[in-house]
């Protein structure tokens, strides 16, 4: 019998990263939910788990930066990746009414995400929390007349009532982007990869970031995502972070990353892997996949 993959994730259990994990690897996975980003990355460096799956970027309010400092700084392969279609629910303890709100508590980018929401109802207030399913499960604990911005599996999760579904501002562009990452090597079965890199320059001087991406562009290699950071320990200088269309088998993009080393220009492979496909969210574990 196969042992169950354990898989760690941010947040309390009904946050949307526990519909990542389902939607990565099915429903029959071990769970284990951590309170920060890097208590992830900790556990799978540690072998705690065998994956873990995190959050780098949302349609509307851009990149997770810190996870993708954790990319670099840790160093673990990235396997997969799925994409989330996002679905804000306006949660409350049974029986309180959107009337009776005076505040609803979220994480700052779920509030962000729903702050037409908080324009339209002035009377109630915005308070940010570390977690979306957290904010339920703190909701269910106080039955107050403080709500909260989460999933429908929070709901389910925490007994709470919906009082308003697709509350966020972009209702048919609100996606979010989850990587999957191991020690483990797993089978990649498609024609469809992309592959990520992070490089850091020797030096900050004119032309530099051009000298580098022209080794993409003179094979012809589609750069999906550009994305820089500050260097850690370098004032002013940066690392830049790519997303590159194609496999690393690929000779193409082999070469570029042959050309990048013999300019002397430092370069780390965070993970070959198949695009990610869309889903919508799990709303409930009674018929999660």
């Amino acid at each position: 019998m196969n042992q169950l993959k354990k898989i760690g994730f941010q947040g309390k259990m009904g946050a949307y990263s526990e519909s990542a994990c389902i939607r990565l690897f099915g429903s029959k996975i071990e769970l284990f939910p951590y309170s920060e980003f890097d208590d992830v990355f900790e556990a799978v460096k540690k072998g705690d788990v065998d994956i873990g799956v995190l959050p780098v970027e949302n349609s509307t309010t851009g990149s997770i930066h810190e996870n993708f400092d954790h990319l670099l700084n840790y160093k673990i392969p990235i396997i997969a990746e799925v994409k989330l279609k996002i679905q804000h629910s306006l949660l409350a303890a049974p029986g309180v009414k959107l009337e009776d709100l005076t505040g609803v508590r979220s994480h700052p980018q779920g509030l962000a995400q729903c702050s037409n929401f908080f324009k339209e109802n002035p009377q109630i207030e915005a308070i940010p929390y570390f977690d979306t399913a957290g904010s339920a499960e703190k909701c269910s604990r106080e039955k107050l007349t403080i709500g909260a911005i989460a999933s429908a599996l929070a709901a389910e999760e925490y007994d709470l009532d919906i009082l308003q579904d697709d509350l966020q501002n972009q209702s048919d562009s609100n996606f979010t982007r989850f990587l999957a990452l191991s020690f483990n090597e797993v089978e990649q079965l498609g024609d469809f990869h992309k592959t990520s890199i992070v490089f850091a320059p020797p030096e900050n001087r004119p032309g530099i970031l051009l000298e580098a991406l022209k080794f993409f562009a003179d094979r012809k290699i589609n750069l999906l995502k550009v994305e820089s950071r500050p260097k850690l320990g370098s004032p002013w200088q940066y690392t830049f972070y790519l997303d590159l269309d194609g496999s690393i088998l690929n000779p193409n993009i082999q070469g570029a990353l042959n050309e990048l080393k013999e300019a002397g220009i430092q370069t780390h492979i965070l993970g070959s892997y198949l695009v990610g496909q869309t889903h919508t969210l799990i709303s409930t574990r009674k018929t999660s996949v």
